[in-house]
Order: structure tokens, then C-alpha cells, then sequence
């Protein structure tokens, strides 16, 4: 299982499953980190079902939108936006396989449907990436998600701020909202109105 290249010492993971020959580099020239690395990956090949190696993005789109069709209409209106956006806007072509999807593909493209547009919206689209990359694993589509909440953050919402009156446009406000006669009471918040009508 194990392959070490002749020209760059780098050690290479080799499993044969159906049939089929599948290579992964270990990204090392060690041999005891090689081992580690080497397990890790052939239990990760376990997680995975080997009809579904061969899926591709455009693939799991319409598998995710399938298994969405209970959701509320006013969900499914906004989820159909941001799977167009996917679709159109990806760094990657849909025919790309999901295994071979990054972390830095889905944060480049949170980062452009996300530039200009509040941070709630920005991470309605993180969400959605990391919602479809967590059913392509749920799905044996591929054992890890790629997406790092570490590196693709959520966007911080803005501060809402309430510019202060001057003098003049405070006395222009009624006096009825500049000192309002309602006073909370009760332990349920109800109001009454005090002082003569």
C-alpha cells in the first residue's frame, strides 16, 4: 500500500478497489509520518462508497436539491438562489469531482457572493457550502468536508448605529414620543398610561 518515488523520495498511498487502482500523494518524505498518513487515508477510503468516487459536483447539486424538497417555500425560494449562485459563480467547473473540492475553492467563493452584501447574507451562502459538503459526506460522497470553519469565518454583523438629534430637530420631535406617558407593570410587560389624557 505503501509507494515511495525514486526522484523525489515522496511517499505515495496505493489501494486497488474494484478493480480499480486508486493513488494518493502522502505529502511526505518521511516514512513513520508516511505510515500515519497512509492510515488515515485508507480509513477514509472505508467512509466512502466506491459507487460515489466518481460524483461530481453539478452530481451532488441535484441529489441535495432532491432531498430539499420539504422545506418551506420562502427556504426553498432563497436556497434555489444560492444553489444558482454555486453553479454559476464556483472557481471549480461542476463536472469537477466533490472529492477534489478545497477548503480554498469554497472560501473563494463565499468571497465573491459575498463581497457588497450584508454580513447576514454572506453567511447564508457560508452556511449553504458548508450544509452541501456535510450531506456529500453524510451520503458516503467523501469521507471529510472540506469546508474550515476556522478559515471561512462568519461575518460579523454590523453595528446599528442611531444618530443623535441636535437640539433643534429634537424639539421638533412631539412631546408625546420625547416623554413618553407608557410605563411598563406587571411581570408579563404590560403597559399602562400614566398622567392625565
Amino acid at each position: 500500500n505503501l509507494f515511495r518515488h525514486r526522484e523525489n523520495h515522496s511517499y505515495w498511498g496505493i489501494k486497488k478497489m474494484n478493480g480499480k487502482r486508486t493513488v494518493h500523494a502522502l505529502g511526505t518524505t518521511d516514512r513513520k509520518t508516511a505510515n500515519g498518513k497512509l492510515a488515515d487515508w485508507l480509513g477514509d477510503l472505508k467512509k466512502v462508497d466506491p459507487s460515489n468516487r466518481d460524483m461530481t459536483l453539478a452530481q451532488v447539486l441535484e441529489k441535495y436539491e432532491a432531498a430539499r424538497t420539504e422545506i418551506a417555500p420562502s427556504t426553498r425560494v432563497g436556497e434555489k438562489g444560492r444553489i444558482m449562485k454555486f453553479r454559476e459563480l464556483f472557481p471549480r467547473p461542476m463536472e469537477t469531482l466533490v472529492a477534489r473540492v478545497l477548503n480554498s475553492d469554497i472560501a473563494t467563493w463565499v468571497g465573491l457572493v459575498g463581497k457588497g452584501k450584508r454580513a447576514s447574507t454572506r453567511n447564508q451562502f457560508r452556511a449553504f457550502a458548508r450544509a452541501l459538503f456535510d450531506f456529500a459526506v453524510s451520503d458516503t460522497v467523501i469521507a471529510k468536508n472540506p469546508f474550515d470553519p476556522k478559515i471561512i469565518r462568519k461575518a460579523k454583523k454590523e453595528p446599528i448605529i442611531r444618530p443623535i438629534p441636535s437640539p433643534e430637530a429634537f424639539e421638533q420631535i412631539p412631546p408625546e414620543n420625547r416623554n413618553p406617558r407608557w410605563q411598563p407593570t406587571g411581570k408579563h410587560g404590560h403597559t399602562r398610561r400614566t398622567g392625565p389624557d
